[in-house]
């Protein structure tokens, strides 16, 4: 993050913006940051659900479609944690 290295949105962007910016990046997810502190996270499938057959819908902000129940982990976590938290799939 501190290198410029990760693609993110703010939360006051607009869905129009955080779906162009996953398109340029090749990216299906992006991390929606408030400063430098992450404070949800943005799908494809999340903005794609919220657009389908409303395309109005790309005007709304990140904040108000970004998931916000996020599961972090140390670096220290061990790979088995790791796959525990990824198989859980959270929505």
């Amino acid at each position: 993050f501190e290198d410029g290295g990760v693609v993110s949105i703010g939360t006051s962007e607009t869905l129009l913006t955080a779906w162009q910016r996953m398109r340029v990046a090749g990216v299906a997810q992006l991390p929606v940051l408030e400063g430098e502190r992450i404070v949800g996270l943005l799908d494809e499938s999340d903005v794609l659900i919220k657009v389908y057959q409303q395309p109005e819908s790309f005007k709304q902000t990140v904040g108000e479609t970004m998931m916000t129940k996020l599961e972090t982990l140390t670096p220290e976590a061990s790979l088995a944690t790791l796959k525990s938290v990824l198989d859980a799939g959270l929505t």
